[in-house]
């Protein structure tokens, strides 16, 4: 199944975030089509700072952006 997650208002700012080395993933680079799983730690820095986000929890369907 495929997982997605929202952590941007945009797709360009999402785009920015992919630059190299911006986006870790359990302590690795991420990938664009990784799966999520529930444990997961994944390290954001974009240019308001840095923030780490854990799966505590996945969705079986996929709800309004609002929600996310």
């Amino acid at each position: 199944m495929a997982v997605g997650v929202r952590l941007f208002k945009t797709r360009t700012l999402a785009k920015k975030a992919r630059d190299p080395g911006r986006i870790l993933s359990n302590g690795q680079a991420a990938k664009a089509a990784r799966e999520v799983r529930v444990g997961d730690r994944s390290r954001v820095t974009n240019d308001d700072g840095d923030f780490e986000i854990e799966v505590r929890g996945l969705s079986e369907i996929r709800g309004p952006a609002a929600k996310a």
